[in-house]
């Protein structure tokens, strides 16, 4: 079917079609369709094939306010410049970062934070958000932490120490 197609058309149908194989995507009409988790977790090659963007190239800085167990508790996530500079405008839908007319697709870390937060405000806006799920947000947070992700999970630090009162 492609094969008198441009070699770089090729080159794409083929590798979408691996992703169809792995169970990464699946064939529609016209096209394929690629989840955010499997477009998120695609190689910087696979992407530049693709022509996909490439991933927020900064930081995360969780911003919590209240308690876990109030209902007023709440968690955002800010966009920070490689340079330190907070970012605001900032949105997001699925793995998709946008800021103005620059347009990011996470890395699956990244993707995988964006969705935990993601997840947390729908329960809050449905009202089902329990201590149990604010708190598994914060764990997914800081899985994704110890996997690489670059984010300040300040008020959830693990590595505090406590001085040994005992002595």
């Amino acid at each position: 079917m492609f094969s008198k197609a441009d070699p770089l058309i090729q080159e794409r149908a083929a590798a979408l079609r691996i992703l169809e194989e792995q169970g990464l995507a699946s064939g529609i009409k016209g096209g394929m369709k690629v989840p955010w988790s499997s477009a998120c977790q695609m190689t910087t090659q696979a992407r530049e094939l693709l022509e996909l963007a490439r991933p927020w190239p900064g930081r995360f800085v969780l911003r919590v306010s209240g308690r876990s167990s109030d209902e007023t508790f709440n968690i955002d996530l800010d966009f920070h410049r490689p340079n330190g500079q907070r970012e605001t405008g900032v949105q997001t839908i699925g793995g998709l970062i946008t800021l103005g007319s620059s347009i990011y697709l996470g890395s699956i870390l990244q993707y995988r934070a964006l969705e935990a937060v993601a997840k947390f405000k729908e329960l809050r806006r449905n009202e089902e958000l329990d201590q149990y799920s604010a708190l598994s947000a914060i764990q997914l947070l800081q899985e994704c932490s110890r996997a690489g992700l670059d984010i300040n999970l300040e008020a959830y630090d693990e590595s505090w120490k406590f001085p040994n009162l005992m002595q």
